[in-house]
């Protein structure tokens, strides 16, 4: 095998049981590749499930048919230019055609090359292309990367189901919020009125003029209707506030899976722990709550911080 090439061993035999993705690295002969990939499967701790002939057809050892190899990567090519991947996603037409034109050339039995084989190489790597499907016509890696993208699937499940949660602890605390805040208003001005008269009956016992104790002045200010009433509204606000300050601890020991979950704890942060300040816009708030609220925004990532940074850059 030239310098460590492919193609050009007729009579070699490669290994399958790898993705693009696996050990070996560039640089790497795809028989080193294929090597240390199927010493380093776990086949000991699988159960077989197949018949002999099943077995048989997807030997490890096949010979190379370089054109059922270009069969399967032209079948790669068109499929990434045809099908939908992902909105993000962008075939490299440039290296499928450097590929391509390797493939093509090692199917007409021409000589090998190592930057061309390295050039087929990495586009298979740059798209997360199966070596075991391309190379082998073995549908392993793609039966094990389906498997593998599944448990993602249902980890990101699971952490919405998590978070949602959270959501929902967030959507209570400000509306909680609402209510506790309903109450200031008025308990402001009762408050001002007795605060008000126990400083002038204070003011006038330093003078003389009022020869009430401390205690007893301090129980006429309680008599006070205002006063009365102000103990009333602060009693009736009094669930509201230890029911968000429960659900603030809960929600503080819930750990954010998501960027929604981390943007409902830093919005009760922001809105309803921390005081007014953080809560203005970037236009009014003091440079180093910006700095510190734009970090913790960075944090959140995802679509849930451009919503955060839109909400505060007005």
């Amino acid at each position: 095998m030239p310098k460590g090439g492919y193609g050009a061993a007729r009579n070699r035999t490669i290994r399958c049981g790898s993705s693009a993705t696996g050990p070996g690295g560039r640089g790497s002969s795809i028989t080193e590749n294929h090597h240390e990939l199927t010493r380093s499967t776990p086949d000991r701790w699988a159960l077989p499930v197949s018949s002999p002939a099943i077995s048989a057809s997807l030997s490890l050892e096949d010979p190379i048919n370089y054109a059922a190899i270009l069969a399967r990567f032209e079948q790669v090519v068109e499929d990434l230019r045809t099908r939908y991947v992902s909105d993000d996603f962008r075939l490299d037409e440039a290296a499928a055609a450097r590929a391509l034109l390797y493939f093509r050339h090692m199917a007409e039995g021409g000589p090998d090359d190592d930057a061309e084989w390295q050039d087929a190489l990495d586009f298979m790597i740059a798209h997360g292309q199966s070596f075991d499907w391309i190379l082998c016509g073995s549908p392993t890696a793609l039966i094990c990367k389906g498997a593998a993208l599944a448990v993602v699937e249902q980890r990101q499940k699971q952490a919405q189901s998590d978070d949602a949660t959270l959501l929902e602890m967030e959507k209570e605390i400000f509306q909680l919020r609402e209510k506790i805040h309903a109450f200031d208003p008025e308990t402001a001005r009762l408050q001002n009125i007795w605060s008000d008269e126990m400083i002038r009956l204070h003011q006038a016992s330093l003078t003389g003029d009022c020869k009430l104790s401390k205690e007893e002045r301090s129980a006429a200010v309680a008599a006070m209707p205002e006063a009365i009433e102000h103990s009333r509204l602060v009693a009736e606000q009094r669930p509201f506030r230890e029911r968000s300050d429960e659900l603030v601890e809960q929600m503080w020991s819930t750990p954010a899976r998501t960027p929604e979950g981390r943007r409902a704890k830093l919005l009760v942060l922001l809105g309803h722990i921390m005081v007014d300040d953080w809560r203005a816009d970037n236009r009014e708030v003091d440079w180093e709550i910006k700095m510190a609220r734009d970090l913790m925004i960075e944090f959140v990532g995802g679509e849930a911080a451009a919503q955060l940074r839109d909400q505060f850059a007005a």
